[in-house]
């Protein structure tokens, strides 16, 4: 029976537990690890989460969308993304998490595998407004196998470094299996293979200036049915989605780089400081430089 979920009620986890330097001590850049009767509240986090669910149901609260969640639901988080899951008895989940430092050096390979791009980014941002789209829902055989994958990053005996290198390549392994999985469900239609193709345009090159003819051209749709369907999928504007881009880079750029304000601004698509830190402030509560404190306490 379908449970109502008021998201005005669900609490706040505790920030620190999510911030990257408590999950990932020195020499981990990966890691993975069973949640048994899982529940928690309202977070974000500065490195991605995969979440396999493994047994019973339960929901999966990605900014104000409310999704279902059952056995083989793959649900993955990019950092900086609002998300909560409410389950709690019998509701288990297998932890996947990736750090930022992970991604710095493996991202140029993970972005040649087919699917990548729409499993660990077009995915979860039209998740959080169309529930039902690309969702990758795994057979027991492939869900035993990405989890009999990911515990052999706990069987590893030798020195930090070596427990560093071999973890990787297990978690790029799971990631393989993945992207197949979810380039064998060809869940994404032609049509919205070419909005989904515009979205990845947009995340490679958001500090760029892109227009929506140039936008609307790559989906096969009029300008104004291709706002009308960006809207409608995303929440928001073409517009607002490039900004949001830049502004979650510009985030990740100042929580893990020291850069300067001024040399962020550019590297993300602003070509005056003030209007950056203008847009930041708008979006974030805070200055950019008040950002970098409140992550690097």
């Amino acid at each position: 029976m379908k449970r109502e979920i008021n998201i005005d009620e669900i609490p706040q986890a505790p920030r620190y537990f999510f911030e990257e330097e408590y999950i990932f001590p020195a020499h981990r850049t990966v890691d993975a690890f069973p949640k048994n009767n899982f529940e928690t509240g309202f977070h974000e986090q500065a490195f991605y989460e995969i979440n396999l669910i493994t047994a019973g149901n339960g929901y999966h609260i990605l900014d104000t969308q409310v999704l279902e969640a059952r056995s083989g639901d793959v649900f993955i988080v990019p950092p900086y993304k609002r998300h909560a899951f409410i389950g709690g008895n019998g509701f288990n989940c297998f932890h996947f998490l990736l750090s930022s430092h992970y991604l710095q050096k493996n991202l140029p390979t993970l972005i040649k595998m087919p699917s990548f791009f729409s499993l660990f980014e077009i995915g979860p941002i039209m998740s959080m407004h169309d529930g039902h789209f690309a969702r990758l829902n795994l057979t027991d055989e492939q869900l035993n196998n990405v989890i009999s994958t990911l515990n052999k990053m706990h069987k590893f005996v030798g020195s930090d470094m070596g427990r560093c290198i071999h973890n990787e390549c297990v978690a790029t392994m799971a990631i393989i299996l993945l992207c197949e999985a979810y380039n064998s469900t060809q869940a994404i239609t032609s049509q919205d293979g070419f909005f989904a193709e515009s979205i990845n345009v947009i995340m490679q090159r958001y500090n760029e200036k892109l227009t929506i003819d140039e936008l609307s051209a790559i989906a096969g749709l009029s300008r104004t049915a291709y706002i009308e369907k960006f809207k409608r999928v995303t929440g928001m504007s073409p517009r607002q989605f490039i900004l949001r881009q830049r502004i979650n880079v510009a985030k990740r750029l100042l929580a893990t780089t020291e850069k300067s304000v001024t040399k962020i601004a550019d590297e993300v698509g602003f070509f005056d400081t003030s209007h950056f830190i203008k847009a930041f402030t708008a979006s974030c509560g805070m200055t950019p430089l008040e950002y970098r404190k409140s992550v690097n306490k």
